[in-house]
Formats: structure tokens, C-alpha cells, sequence
């Protein structure tokens, strides 16, 4: 037997894993599933973010009932050119789940609707370029423990609006319910406020859409009562409801020239044959 082969052999195959397991985190530990998903153009139009959320096959409480399920969600965050393959930001994944995201690569950073469970605490994260966090705000922190919260940065990316709302089901009379916002403008460059305001008013349905009027001024409308114009100097205008949802951010699952993001199964891909939302401006 020619031992220098066999020991040839040996090390390459070695060599071989090493390079499968450092360059996918899947590839270590992995036990459950995963998709790709929340594709959004950058600001620029130049590249598309996404996430990839990975979850694991696991026991799920109570632990000594031997019950398996879905555990430890998390996520990473990956751009892609738009006929490329994704690239990750950096090798470390967020506990969570990412409901929403924004990729403002000319401002030089993505935003992150993100869920924590079990604590059910909901945040908007602003994240650098190479994947580090430079700050959050979550509905805890906006004196909401209950609401949902989203974060849309303005069409320019200095300015970012988080928003949470908390709708009070007592008081429903015909589709229609009062509702509490909490507004807060953040310096998207280091995530700092600028100033909050606080309302109430009614709501036909149970989720407002989200929209930005100028760069200094987030629209909230439930697109048949009212719209509130919410101002970055701390005043509120209430007016007639829009009668169509503009495309409320520079970054968006749809470009200008109307190409939308769709989730493939190892990259995301574009088609430029699907109709608008409903609600969507023509």
C-alpha cells in the first residue's frame, strides 16, 4: 500500500470539510430548515438584501415530554447582485425572526423589523454594512408591550420613522376601532432621536399603511377614514385618507421600472411581469 497516497488522500478529504463547514454556518450543527426571503431592492437600485432565516429540528417545552418541533429561529442578512448569489454580511446570525427590512446601501445601512420570542418583544434594528448593530428601538421601550412596530426610513435614508400602535377592541362600531400611535424620527446616523409624537384617532380595519410624504413627513392612513401627516418638528395634521399606497420607501420589493423580487430557492430572482398590489399607486 503506498502510504504517502493514503495520507494524501486522508488530508484532502479532511481539508475538503474543513472548507464545507467554515464557509456555511449550516454545515455545523445544522438540523432543521431554511429559506431565503424579505428581498428588497437597495435605495440605489443597484443590489438586492435579503434574509436567510434557519431553523432547527428540536425538543420544544415541555422538554421531558420528548416533544420535537421547530426551535431556535434566527437569521442572517445577505445581498446579492441582481443575477448573483447571495453574500452574507458576516458569519453571525440573529436570534429572532426578521418581519420586515430595508437595505439603504447609499445611507450605509439595513433596517430590521425583528420578533424576540418567548419574550414577544418587537424591534426595529439598524445594522452597519459589515453586519454589526448601530442601534434599535423596540415597542417595549415606546411604552407598548402588545403592539406590532415597523420601521420605514425616509426616501433620502437620514431619517428613519418607527411607528407602533395599539388598537383598543373595545370600542369597535362597524369595522371601525381607536387607536394610539407612537411616532419616533430616528438620525439614521447613529440612531439617535430626533423627535416623537404621540396621537389617537380611529382605524377602519386593524393595520394602518405606512407612507412617506416628503422626507420630513411619515403619512399613517387606513386608506378609507383619515391620514395623519406626522411632521419631524412634532406637529400632526389629520386629513382625508389616501386614495393609494405611494411606494413608501427608496428601498422596496419593487423597482421604479416596475421589477419585482421574488423568493428563489438558492438565490432571489426578479420578474418583471407581476401585477401591482391593490393598493399600490399606478
Amino acid at each position: 500500500m503506498n502510504v504517502s497516497l493514503v495520507r494524501n488522500v486522508i488530508c484532502s478529504a479532511l481539508l475538503l470539510a474543513c472548507l464545507t463547514a467554515c464557509n456555511t454556518e449550516r454545515a455545523i450543527g445544522f438540523t432543521g430548515g431554511w429559506d431565503r426571503g424579505l428581498p428588497v431592492w437597495a435605495d440605489d437600485g443597484s443590489e438586492i438584501a435579503g434574509i436567510e432565516t434557519r431553523i432547527d429540528d428540536g425538543i420544544i417545552f415541555p422538554p421531558l415530554q420528548g416533544w420535537r418541533g421547530k426551535v431556535n429561529p434566527r437569521f442572517a442578512l445577505f445581498i446579492q447582485d441582481e443575477d448573483g448569489m447571495p453574500r452574507f454580511l458576516n458569519s453571525k446570525s440573529i436570534k429572532g425572526y426578521a418581519m420586515a427590512m430595508h437595505y439603504m446601501k447609499q445611507a450605509g445601512y439595513i433596517t430590521v423589523s425583528h420578533l424576540k420570542q418567548p419574550e414577544e418583544i418587537r424591534s426595529v434594528i439598524i445594522y452597519n454594512m459589515d453586519g454589526s448593530e448601530r442601534g434599535r428601538l423596540s415597542n417595549e421601550d415606546l411604552g407598548n408591550t402588545r403592539g406590532p412596530i415597523a420601521g420605514l426610513p425616509s426616501q433620502d435614508g437620514r431619517t428613519i420613522a418607527v411607528a407602533t400602535w395599539d388598537i383598543d377592541y373595545s370600542t369597535y362600531d362597524d369595522g371601525n376601532y381607536e387607536v394610539s400611535y407612537d411616532v419616533v424620527f430616528l438620525d439614521a446616523a447613529n440612531a439617535t432621536s430626533i423627535s416623537s409624537q404621540s396621537f389617537t384617532t380611529s382605524i377602519k380595519g386593524q393595520r394602518p399603511k405606512l407612507t412617506w410624504a416628503d422626507d420630513a413627513t411619515l403619512v399613517i392612513s387606513d386608506m378609507q377614514t383619515s391620514s395623519a401627516f406626522v411632521k419631524l418638528d412634532g406637529t400632526i395634521e389629520f386629513e382625508a385618507p389616501l386614495d393609494c399606497l405611494p411606494n413608501p420607501a427608496s428601498s422596496r420589493i419593487r423597482s421604479s421600472d416596475n421589477a419585482q423580487l421574488i423568493q428563489g430557492i438558492d438565490q432571489i430572482k426578479v420578474d418583471y411581469n407581476v401585477e401591482l398590489p391593490a393598493d399600490l399607486c399606478r
